[in-house]
Order: C-alpha cells, then sequence, then structure tokens
C-alpha cells in the first residue's frame, strides 16, 4: 500500500485507535499538571510592601568628606535588592520580586505565600531587612569617618601641646611658632567639628530609605504554573497521540475504506461500499445498477477472496439481480473473462487485493470493478466518498 497520507487518512485513523490517542493525551497532561504541581510555588496568596525612597536624614559634611546623597533613584535600589534577595529574604527569595514605581519614588516588594500572613510577613520582612542593611552600612561609613577625624585631632593636639613646649621653653623663632600653631588648632578644631558631624550622622542615618509599609491586605494569587504544564502536556498528548495512530496505521496493511482500495487498485473503479452490520437500500439498488451496467447482459464472477457465507444477503441479492452468475473464493474457482473483485473491509490486506488484480491480469481477465463491504461506521464516511459511477 503507497504510504501517502491525507488529512482524511489521519483522521480516519486516530477515529480508528481513539482510544490510544485518548489515553495518550490524557496521560502526558496528567503528567504535565503533576510535574508542574511539583517544580512551581504551591503559594495561592501575594503581598506587597512599599519602601520610600527620600533624603537621608543627616547633617551635610564639607570638603572632601562623605557626602550624603540628597535623593536615592528606586531603579538602582530595586536592582541592589533584587541581587541580594537571598541574603533577605531566605530559603523563600525566589518567591519574591521587586520593581520601582514608575515615579521613581519608592520600591514595591511583592512576596508569595501559602497563606495571606506568611506573604505579608515575607514582603515586610525582606524589606524591613533591606532597609536596616542599608542603614546600618551607612552609619558605617560615617562611623569610620567619624573616628579617622577623631584620630586626626588626637594628633593634632599632639603636635600643639610640643609647640606649647617649645614656645615655653622659648626661642629665636616665636612667631613662627605661633602661626604654625594657630594653623594647627583651625585644623583641630575642623577635625573635631567634622568627627562630631559624622558621628551624629551614624546614629541617625536612614539612607533615604523610609520603612517598609503593606501596600494592601495580602489577595489570593492562585498558582497557575501546573495549568501551562498541563497545557504543554496535552499539546505533546495530542502530538504523540497522533504518531502512535500513524505508527499502528503504517503497520496495519488491512483495507478498511474506499481511499484504502483505491490507492492498491489504481484505475479500478470501487462499484460500491456496504456498511457492516446494516442495510443500506439505497446503496444496494445502486450498486445492483452498476453491476447490471458493466456486466452488459454477459454473465459475470463476482471473486470475493471469502466464502459466500461471508457476505450480507442484501449484498449477494444485489449482486445476483445485477448479473452476476457465480460468486468465487478466489481466482482459482473463474474462468471468465470479466469479474467484480470483493474486499472485506478490515480483513482483506492490501497484498492480497494485488495478488487477486495480478492473477486476473496474467489471466487477461478484465476487472470491471472492486465491491468493499462490511465496512465499520467510523469509516464509512470517508469509504463512501466520493461515490463514484452512480447509476
Amino acid at each position: 500500500m503507497s504510504e501517502q497520507r491525507t488529512f482524511e487518512d489521519v483522521i480516519r485513523s486516530v477515529v480508528r485507535r481513539w482510544p490510544l490517542f485518548l489515553i495518550s493525551v490524557a496521560g502526558l497532561t496528567v503528567l504535565g499538571a503533576a510535574y508542574g504541581k511539583l517544580t512551581t510555588s504551591s503559594a495561592s496568596f501575594s503581598a506587597e510592601a512599599s519602601i520610600s525612597i527620600g533624603s537621608p536624614n543627616v547633617v551635610l559634611l564639607g570638603g572632601d568628606d562623605p557626602q550624603a546623597p540628597q535623593r536615592l533613584l528606586a531603579g538602582p535600589e530595586a536592582d541592589l535588592l533584587a541581587s541580594r534577595l537571598v541574603e533577605f529574604a531566605g530559603s523563600d527569595y525566589e518567591d519574591v520580586t521587586v520593581r520601582p514605581t514608575t515615579s521613581n519614588s519608592s520600591l514595591i516588594v511583592k512576596a508569595i505565600g501559602e497563606s495571606a500572613d506568611a506573604a505579608e510577613q515575607l514582603a515586610l520582612g525582606t524589606s524591613a531587612a533591606y532597609v536596616e542593611d542599608r542603614r546600618e552600612s551607612g552609619r558605617d561609613l560615617y562611623r569610620v569617618a567619624s573616628a579617622a577625624q577623631a584620630d586626626q585631632a588626637a594628633a593634632l593636639e599632639t603636635e600643639i601641646a610640643n609647640l606649647d613646649d617649645q614656645l615655653a621653653a622659648g626661642g629665636s623663632d616665636s612667631t613662627g611658632l605661633q602661626l604654625q600653631r594657630i594653623q594647627l588648632v583651625e585644623e583641630l578644631l575642623k577635625a573635631r567639628r567634622f568627627s562630631e558631624t559624622a558621628a551624629t550622622n551614624a546614629q541617625r542615618y536612614d539612607a533615604g530609605l523610609g520603612e517598609p509599609v503593606l501596600i494592601e491586605p495580602a489577595e489570593s494569587a492562585g498558582s497557575g504554573g501546573w495549568v501551562l504544564f498541563a497545557v504543554v502536556g496535552a499539546m505533546l498528548g495530542t502530538l504523540a497521540g497522533l504518531g502512535v495512530a500513524l505508527l499502528a496505521q503504517s503497520v496495519d496493511h488491512r483495507l478498511r475504506s474506499r481511499s484504502d482500495v483505491e490507492r492498491v487498485a489504481a484505475g479500478v473503479p470501487v462499484v460500491g461500499v456496504v456498511a457492516k452490520g446494516g442495510r443500506d437500500e439505497d446503496e444496494l439498488d445502486a450498486i445492483e445498477a452498476r453491476v447490471r451496467g458493466r456486466a452488459e447482459g454477459a454473465p459475470l464472477v463476482f471473486v470475493a477472496g471469502a466464502p459466500e457465507a461471508a457476505l450480507a444477503p442484501g449484498v449477494v441479492d444485489a449482486l445476483r439481480k445485477g448479473g452476476v452468475a457465480q460468486i468465487v473464493a478466489d481466482v482459482a474457482g473463474t474462468d471468465q473473462r470479466a469479474v467484480l473483485v470483493g474486499v472485506r473491509s478490515g480483513v482483506t490486506k492490501d497484498v492480497d487485493l494485488v495478488a487477486t488484480l495480478s492473477d486476473l491480469e496474467l489471466r487477461r481477465t478484465a476487472v470491471l470493478g472492486v465491491l468493499v463491504w462490511d465496512v465499520a461506521r467510523s469509516d464509512l464516511r470517508w469509504a463512501r466518498r466520493p461515490l463514484l459511477l452512480r447509476g
């Protein structure tokens, strides 16, 4: 049989083997959903906390000392927090996302949890831990600056004390020592002022980040990850089901319908198609008329490929009325110059039909047509379309 497949052949193959197709689709859908349940979060609530961005609550230092920014940008802060989520959200860091607001005036920290309380605590806890870390890092900066200035002040005090000792002892350069002392005292006052300002900033520094607040109570979010996996599984199941159906079709060489017969018996017309387990009087009448038209008064032989008892009574009657004088099981049973060939759907194989047609050709016997009977209802739609040689 030709391996060429039409769209109708694919559909027919699926219809014939619909249990395998449904098992494939349902099985992969269930597996996809189960995999999605295992690999995606089972959380069903989400909560959002907001961290406002503003000016740090510090007294600015002058000169080359650390300068506190007047305003922080939400974008860089969001990137920084997102890169350090594992530090502040712990093992639940994958359930937390961070984004800046469009106004760039605050951060939004969104958390997913199995309950409303869990989602709110994760959002607020992550936000609070980040804010405190940023504040503490700023405080450390000013503590270091304050300590450095305090050390510088102590060193200046030591130098001033040495100069005082030199001035008390007297000397030829007392004027120069006095000027040097004045400069050191100015530097000392500046160092002390900077040290005190930095110490004050170390105590009150807030990094410009406000206390996180919950935007609104947690809402049900639902976990749709398994739905996506189920859809993908259904798609793969459909493809697998089609593949199984076509594979089964490719190894099944039984003829089942008009299109199967036409592929094998190229050029030989199909005179009729009869359903299994039923009598279609219109079709039987059409078969009778077609057979009579081909007989043209001469006796015909019907090569059934099976005992006459396998033919439905209605089919036998239609053949007899049409002019078939003899029904035989195989080619060896006839020496007539014109015959009709029968194909029993689901039983006759393509090689059987080819062998019969080849034997008839060698015998120089004309094949006037092929009759297909016992066609399953699921194949009948395709088997009978298009009907050839009406009347």
